[in-house]
């Protein structure tokens, strides 16, 4: 009996020795990390030295504690083994405990900068082509229908017995907005008594021009600005304008506008909203228009 408590005895303060050393030597290590890092930043604590040294004098005397007993627990066996072969010896363990290192400290990674996007370029917008001059003079006489020069900007236009006609309000466009002093001359064919038909200059745009109407018994100027039209005072031609066909003359020159039927002049008048501009021909269903022509005056 007594063997069996001096063995249990001898264990245990084995026991107690191990893990008092390993206690104080993670307290040590944890103390070693805290003072390097106070190195770092340039601080010493004397406090942290003293406490250091405290710990190392308890390590080595819990070894030594540890090495009494090893040296109790040998005596012990003897015992046992004197008077009670029966029961087996206690081996202790190794006194020197192995630690895990404290973690060394780890790099801090290098940062990738992130990568700059790359603006792919805008493409350039590619200029509309101006269009193709037309050489004056110009003539049409729609035998195969109206040239080829000509702007349908609606409608349909197509030729009857040699003539301009259409079977729904047709508007074609001739010229460039560059165009400035001419002279324009056709035979008309108008279907009523109205103002069914007209021919526009100086037009920046369908909706912007000075326009010549005419029916069979009268004329008119108009000034058109954003599609409304205001009649141009004095500008009005009354009474029968001849047979059919209806021999029509415009003059258009710097800022005087003169309308001839055949060498008789008409009505002239002076506006200076529109000083260039190209040309249109309005003709409505039952009209012809035919012998179209331009001249470009000095």
């Amino acid at each position: 009996m007594l063997a069996k408590i001096g063995a249990i005895i001898a264990f245990l303060a084995s026991c107690a020795g191990i893990i008092a050393l390993g206690i104080a030597w993670l307290q040590l290590q944890n103390d070693l990390k805290d003072s390097e890092e106070s190195a770092k930043r340039g601080e010493t604590s004397e406090a942290l030295i003293l406490e250091q040294r405290d710990l190392l004098g308890t390590i080595a005397v819990a070894d030594s504690n540890t090495a009494f007993l090893q040296e109790t627990q040998n005596a012990l066996n003897i015992q046992i083994a004197t008077f009670a072969p029966d029961i087996p010896t206690i081996q202790v363990a190794p006194l020197t405990p192995t630690f895990p290192l404290a973690p060394t400290d780890t790099q801090t990674p290098t940062i990738t900068p992130t990568p700059t996007d790359t603006l792919t370029p805008l493409p350039t917008n590619t200029p509309i082509p101006s269009p193709t001059p037309i050489p004056l003079p110009f003539e049409d006489n729609f035998d195969a229908g109206p040239s080829s020069a000509w702007t349908v900007e609606f409608g349909n236009p197509f030729s009857v017995n040699g003539r301009l006609a259409t079977d729904v309000d047709t508007l074609l466009t001739i010229g460039n907005a560059t165009w400035r002093n001419y002279e324009i001359t056709f035979d008309a064919w108008p279907h009523t008594y109205r103002l069914p038909d007209y021919i526009g200059v100086r037009m920046q745009e369908i909706d912007n021009l000075l326009s010549l109407k005419w029916g069979i018994n009268e004329s008119n100027w108009f000034f058109v600005a954003d599609g409304e039209w205001q009649a141009i005072p004095g500008a009005n031609t009354g009474g029968y304008l001849g047979d059919h066909p209806i021999g029509l003359r415009i003059v258009v020159r710097d800022n005087e506008f003169v309308f001839y039927i055949r060498d008789e002049r008409m009505s002239s008048f002076v506006r200076n909203e529109y000083p260039t501009g190209y040309i249109g021909l309005f003709i409505s269903p039952g009209s012809n228009i035919d012998n179209f022509k331009i001249v470009e005056l000095p």
